[in-house]
């Protein structure tokens, strides 16, 4: 199970890399809805506003910079000027996710939910700490509720089926991961986890042919530290494969 559970780490580590990496800016994620005003605004809460945005900002900047702990500093903050700033929360998290500090993604994965419950990103982001800490099954339940708010995202599908996958209970994992691929056939990650199902289930040629596709979708997508990783542990399977000499 160790070998295992660092292939699935790594691959969340690089989805969540991915999500945060590539996340626009907060004007895009609400349309602009932090820019705008109430009739009833005072100049203190449009310059509190005005500063609020400005640290967020920065901090996407530092976050695409990847300097995490600057990144963490600016989201601190806005948090500190708006306390109720739920898009502050859910970027610190996924930077303490980024850093490992898990109980600490957790915590302000927690205040955004509270803040603003229906979004699924949050949930998921919430149930990746959830495993890394190993709480799976806490963390079942929060991606879970991220498929009831967004079914159609394959991504919180392979994030219950690698935590499945780690209490041991394959046949869901198995289900959820198909889920995963069949809503993206481009999720390199769900493969090399369906891969890493299949070797525990002993289909030796199914695990192979999953690694060996995730390494083809890894290595036209230029993550070489995926690619390696799934070639590796198909050329693994392939040893245990190949009948021994007499």
């Amino acid at each position: 199970m160790y070998k295992s559970s660092q292939a699935i780490a790594l691959t969340v580590v690089i989805g969540i890399s991915l999500i945060v990496g590539n996340k626009p800016g907060i004007a895009q994620v609400h349309g602009g809805g932090h820019s705008s005003h109430s009739p009833t605004a005072t100049p203190e809460s449009i310059k509190s506003d005005s500063v609020t945005e400005s640290h967020v900002n920065d901090g996407l900047t530092k976050l695409h910079q990847k300097d995490y702990k600057g990144a963490v500093e600016r989201f601190g903050k806005a948090i500190a000027i708006q306390p109720n700033h739920h898009l502050a929360y859910t970027y610190r998290a996924d930077v303490q996710l980024l850093l490992k500090n898990y109980q600490e993604a957790v915590d302000d994965y927690t205040k955004a939910i509270k803040l603003n419950p229906a979004h699924s990103h949050v949930r998921n982001g919430r149930g990746v700490a959830y495993a890394a800490l190993g709480d799976y099954k806490q963390a079942i339940e929060d991606h879970t509720q991220a498929i009831s708010i967004y079914p159609e995202e394959g991504a919180s599908y392979r994030h219950r089926g690698a935590a499945y996958y780690q209490i041991g209970e394959n046949e869901k994992a198995m289900e959820d991961l198909d889920s995963a691929i069949g809503r993206n056939e481009k999720d390199a990650q769900a493969y090399t986890i369906r891969g890493e199902v299949h070797a525990k289930l002993k289909n030796t040629p199914s695990a192979i042919a999953d690694y060996q596709q995730a390494a083809k979708l890894f290595l036209a997508q230029s993550n070489q530290p995926g690619y390696i990783k799934a070639t590796n542990l198909a050329k693994s399977q392939q040893q245990l494969n190949t009948p021994a000499s007499k």
